[in-house]
Parts: C-alpha cells; structure tokens; sequence
C-alpha cells in the first residue's frame, strides 16, 4: 500500500507543475513580448553611445527571420569591455527597466519577477580573437570565440519593427557554432517541461537573490 504522503507529494508535484504550465504564456505572445524587450533595450544602449551587437539564438533570429526565434526567451547581446563605462551609466530605471551585473556581463528585465530578459556579455579582444569578459564562459562556450574580422565592421539588421547591430560575417559564425543553426521550439515533454521550469523559477525566482546581492544571479 502507497503511503498517504507519497500520494500527497506526487499530487503536489502535479498541481505545481500544472500551475506553471498555465502560467507559460503562449509562444507567439512571448515572442511579441521579447521583441519589445529587445527593442526597448537596444534603443536605450544606442542612445547611451554603448556598441552592442546580437549574438548566439538571437543572432539566428535576426539572420534569418528578422524576428527572435519562436519558443526563444531570452535575446543575447554582446558588447566589448571598452563600453563597460558607458553601460554602468545608463539609468535603467529612468528606461523602466530592471539591471542586474555579475557573471560576466549585464540581465536586462522589464520587472525583477518577468520570465524574459536580455542577457548582456562582456567580451573583449586578445590577439585578434574576441573572447568573453569573464575567462570562466570561455571554456564553456569555446564555440562563441570568434575572429575580430568576423565581428567588425558591425551591420544592421531587421528585427520585428526595429533593427539592432550584428556581426559582420553571421553565417560563417553561427555555422562554427551550431552547424545548419536550424533551431526550434522544444518538441518532447521533457523539453517542454525545462523551458516551463527555466521560465518560471530559474528566470522569475532565483533573481529575487539580487535584492540581497549586488551580483546577477543565474
């Protein structure tokens, strides 16, 4: 006979998981949502005079459907470590938005508790190769270390309604670091279960640790 706690514990952890899934807004309304995100953020970093450029799946996006990636929650941009000054000036509140640091880089959000955000990482040039801020990232995404030719001189490119920079040479980058680059929205239940439960405490809760520590937590 199953103990009473057992039963009591699973049903628990299928309310939870319930309740999460509901919480998961749609996948366009998301990316509708990312985009204005996205915009408003590159909008106030072009305003400050802070170079930027997209990266990684937000790269995919702009390369190839001049929008974010569908089932995406989260856009990356990059910006070298000469700009740092510049981006530590920015008034995010006055923006109406939310600035967390640490880690290598910069988490924009439009409120401490939103399931999306802009992840912002510092790189910098050593012998003609653009690397992460923060050596750590480095060997965990040795794909991302990238030729300065590649990057420089920086294009615009389409995104939704508005348009950010990019690297020079996209295809040869994003073909080093993912192939075909044929990203898509997650497909099994274990897939979608980690994007519910990335969206909902990785992305909402665990940020709520910045009220107490001057560091972006991830």
């Amino acid at each position: 006979m199953v103990h009473p706690y057992v039963l009591w514990s699973v049903a628990g952890v299928c309310s939870l998981v319930t309740l999460l899934i509901l919480l998961t807004p749609t996948q366009e309304s998301e990316r509708q949502r990312l985009e204005q995100l996205l915009g408003h953020t590159v909008a106030v970093l072009e305003a400050a005079e802070v170079t930027y450029w997209v990266c990684d799946g937000t790269l995919i996006g702009a390369f190839r459907d001049a929008r974010v990636v569908l089932g995406d929650f989260d856009a990356d941009l990059n910006i070298p470590i000469e700009s740092l000054d510049a981006i530590r000036r920015v008034d995010w509140q006055s923006a109406g938005l939310v600035c967390y640091e640490g880690y290598g880089g910069f988490r924009i959000k439009a409120w401490s508790l939103d399931t999306l955000r802009i992840d912002i990482f510092v790189r910098r040039d050593v012998g003609g190769m653009i690397v992460y801020g923060w050596p750590h990232l480095d060997s965990m995404y040795e794909k991302t270390v990238t030729p300065v030719s590649f990057i420089f001189p920086l294009r615009r490119y389409k995104m939704s309604v508005f348009e950010v920079y990019g690297p020079a040479k996209p295809h040869v980058i994003l073909s080093h670091q993912y192939g075909d680059y044929s990203l898509s929205p997650p497909k099994t239940w274990a897939d979608a279960m980690w994007v519910c439960f990335e969206r909902q405490v990785w992305a909402r809760v665990i940020p709520l640790a910045s009220y107490f520590s001057p560091m972006m937590t991830y």
